[in-house]
């Protein structure tokens, strides 16, 4: 139940896609780091709220991809 907002220019930089969205239980990210990267990745409600940390670590170059698992998730 959750789908993404976020800013056009960084989906743009980084070729960000989140499918299907909106989701039900899961859902895919995916982007193209350019250089090996410290990235986190968080779900967020409708309200701004964080509901799902979903990744925050160390990525190298290249595209990269997290299945996330909402199922828990109202």
């Amino acid at each position: 139940h959750g789908s993404f907002m976020g800013s056009m220019n960084l989906e743009e930089q980084i070729g960000l896609s989140v499918y299907p969205n909106p989701t039900v239980n899961n859902t895919q990210v995916q982007f193209f780091a350019s250089k090996s990267s410290t990235v986190s990745i968080r779900m967020f409600d409708m309200l701004g709220k964080e509901v799902l940390p979903v990744f925050n670590g160390k990525v190298g170059a290249g595209d990269q991809m997290f299945n996330v698992d909402m199922s828990n998730l109202s």
